[in-house]
């Protein structure tokens, strides 16, 4: 059992399984993230925009805009036809990328992904 205090407790613990892994530096960075990027350009443009005010930013996130027909692991060319070049010169930046991704959950079943979005394959 570990008893006294918070530090000590830590302390104990970290012996007993290990220090915790530090998290990569951009993760403890400044962020941005939104749904709604409707463009390459778009995420272009907003990076800029830290850059010509003199903000931090160490990620920005995509939600699914960047999807075909919001279907996961695809990529909309014609709104994104260079992704990882964005990728790249948002790296030379300093700016990291994330990519969010859609889990199926219980609430998901009976529903696919469709061009026009999700629709209930039963009723």
């Amino acid at each position: 059992m570990l008893v006294g205090t918070p530090a000590r407790v830590l302390h104990g613990w970290a012996a007993l399984t290990g220090a915790a892994a530090l998290p990569p530096s951009w993760a403890l960075g400044y962020q941005h993230a939104r749904w709604g990027f409707g463009s390459e350009r778009e995420v272009r443009r907003v990076a800029e925009g830290y850059l010509e005010r003199g903000l931090p930013l160490s990620a920005l996130h995509l939600d699914i805009d960047h999807y075909r027909g919001h279907r996961v692991f695809t990529v909309d060319r014609e709104r994104f036809p260079d992704l990882p070049g964005m990728a790249a010169d948002l790296r030379e930046r300093g700016c990291g990328w994330c990519r969010s991704w859609i889990r199926r959950s219980r609430r998901s079943r009976g529903l696919r992904c469709t061009t026009r979005g999700w629709r209930r394959t039963r009723s």
